[in-house]
């Protein structure tokens, strides 16, 4: 091979070399830097499915009763019904369906804005192991039974989340649920060109 043949090929190597730095440096985002989508933020919350992010723990003393049965209008005695219950529980409260979660990302004004559905409650439960049972009677004609127990529970349940709400469990609930959007989204559009846009958050 001739020094010249040699000279040409190390000559075309570099040009396609500088070829293509200047393509990436033209093409490439400043800095490094990349443009989030709507869509990609908020697929970041497709996976969640459901977000509960507050909590209220009830602990209380239920009691229930049943009058004497009767028998051709009379009223027979001590076939009662009655015990005395302790429990403990959770109501949970967030977003039920992330899926509708609105994106929208205003280049122009950089402003991220995400339309959120209202929290709600998502679960009610009392601890079956925190449950405890007092003055129970025990009468052979009239038992206490599984289904006397289960709509006592079921309405114990329903009492509590009354009172959970009354006592601001979905204002804090909404609270919470923007902290966390707005966590999420930031952290999103660390690195990002957008990491500096404003994020408004709208309820639905």
């Amino acid at each position: 091979m001739t020094k010249g043949l040699i000279t040409k090929i190390i000559v075309s190597v570099l040009t396609i070399l500088v070829l293509v730095l200047g393509y990436k440096i033209v093409l490439s985002p400043r800095d490094g830097k990349i443009t989030m989508t709507s869509t990609e933020i908020k697929n970041s919350f497709k996976e969640i499915g459901q977000l509960a992010v507050e909590e209220y723990n009830f602990t209380n003393v239920g009691k229930f009763s049943q009058e004497n049965m009767s028998a051709f209008g009379i009223s027979i005695p001590f076939t009662d019904k009655s015990f005395l219950m302790t429990y403990s529980g959770v109501c949970k409260a967030g977003i039920k369906d992330i899926s509708e979660i609105n994106i929208e990302v205003n280049q122009a004004e950089k402003k991220i804005i995400v339309d959120l559905p209202n929290v709600e409650v998502l679960d009610t439960y009392i601890d079956v192991n925190s449950i405890e049972v007092y003055d129970q009677s025990f009468n052979p004609i009239n038992q206490i039974t599984v289904n006397d127990v289960k709509n006592f529970q079921a309405n114990e349940t329903a009492k509590a989340e009354e009172v959970a709400i009354k006592n601001g469990l979905l204002d804090k609930a909404k609270v919470r649920m923007e902290e966390v959007v707005k966590s999420q989204v930031k952290m999103l559009l660390s690195n990002t060109e957008q990491s500096e846009y404003e994020i408004i958050i709208n309820w639905k």
